[in-house]
């Protein structure tokens, strides 16, 4: 026996609406009995279950099959340093011509690579910098 659901409205006491009453009256099944017994299995599963089973399904394909994963950053940057990089941009775009120029992230990605490849050459000398680069932002 379905149990009656309150609509939206009614729970933070609204006036209902047309799609209160349309969302009402659609009831939800399963395509079939497989895919119900499949999220009723998931359900019931922990989720770090769940998330290592997908992370192993993911291990198992081929590195050349898989896309390599973007994360978006936002970071603040000095307005000289975003000077330098449009410049540097638009000398490469007028050299190697507007279609095979890098694109702007793909030449502040290759900084930072070579950033972070000379922090295992010379650590210090470069923390230092980084630290006065820092003092002189903030003042």
């Amino acid at each position: 026996m379905p149990r009656e659901r309150k609509s939206a409205g009614d729970r933070i006491n609204l006036p209902k609406t047309k799609a209160d009453d349309y969302f009402d009256s659609v009831e939800v099944k399963p395509a079939n009995q497989s895919t119900s017994k499949q999220v009723n299995q998931l359900a019931s599963q922990p989720a770090s279950k769940s998330i290592n089973k997908a992370e192993s399904q993911d291990a198992s394909k081929s590195t050349s099959q898989q896309a390599e994963k973007l994360r978006k950053a936002t970071f603040k940057l000095s307005q000289s340093v975003l000077e330098q990089l449009d410049t540097f941009h638009l000398q490469l775009q007028m050299k190697l011509g507007k279609a095979n120029a890098p694109y702007k992230e793909v030449i502040v990605e290759e900084a930072i690579f070579q950033l972070l490849e000379q922090m295992s050459v010379d650590r210090d000398s470069l923390v230092v910098r980084l630290q006065e680069r820092q003092r002189q932002s903030r003042g």
